[in-house]
């Protein structure tokens, strides 16, 4: 029996959407069962992939832009507020930081963890919507596009001047470089964590999907 290219079944599962998902993946499998190859299956995917997008846009055109808009909203108000916070804590702790180490580590380089409750927003994101838009890939996806495209305007000072400095010690530089790969990457994958892998099937799935 052949064996379907792990990924590519795993793509097909979890971003096919639309009202025809169900027959779009068993057509597939039951033309690769017949004799289609590992090639002709992944080029199966993207398409697929796409047919359904563009079938849940069609279906939600205005909760796509209104959970893009109010995610947008959202996040925005919601970083400026833990980085005022970040500001004032920094601060107020100034006078121990140049006496404590871990501490300097924590509080510049790193933004006081502010990055990582930018990512419990963004699964909370991902959750909410998925919740609301059961089915709906096309609302996840504007959502997970989102995010990506906040997490590049925090990070862009970083990518613009901080990767290329030599001013700063070694260990300072991972450290920055861990907060933007934090921002970059755990934000919109926080998004697809919230929307797909928390408990209660928030896209509508069958459980053996």
């Amino acid at each position: 029996m052949k064996t379907r290219p792990r990924v590519a079944a795993w793509l097909l599962r979890q971003f096919v959407g639309g009202p025809m998902r169900d027959s779009v993946i068993g057509d597939i499998e039951e033309q690769f069962a017949r004799g289609g190859s590992s090639t002709w299956y992944w080029r199966q995917v993207l398409p697929a992939i796409l047919f359904g997008l563009k079938a849940d846009l069609c279906e939600r055109p205005f909760a796509v832009i209104g959970s893009v808009i109010l995610t947008s909203a959202v996040s925005i108000v919601w970083v400026e507020l833990t980085s005022s916070f970040y500001g004032v804590l920094y601060q107020w702790l100034s006078p121990s930081i140049d006496s404590s180490f871990v501490l300097f580590e924590f509080l510049v380089p790193f933004g006081g963890g502010t990055c990582l409750t930018w990512c419990l927003l963004a699964a909370l994101a991902g959750r909410v919507t998925a919740r609301l838009t059961d089915r709906n890939r096309a609302v996840l996806i504007g959502v997970l596009l989102t995010q990506i495209t906040l997490s590049l305007w925090l990070t862009r000072d970083f990518w613009l001047y901080g990767a290329f400095t030599t001013t700063v010690s070694a260990r300072l530089w991972v450290l920055n470089y861990l907060w933007a790969a934090t921002c970059l990457v755990g934000m919109p994958l926080s998004t697809l964590v919230g929307g797909r892998w928390f408990p209660g099937q928030p896209l509508g799935l069958r459980p053996d999907s």
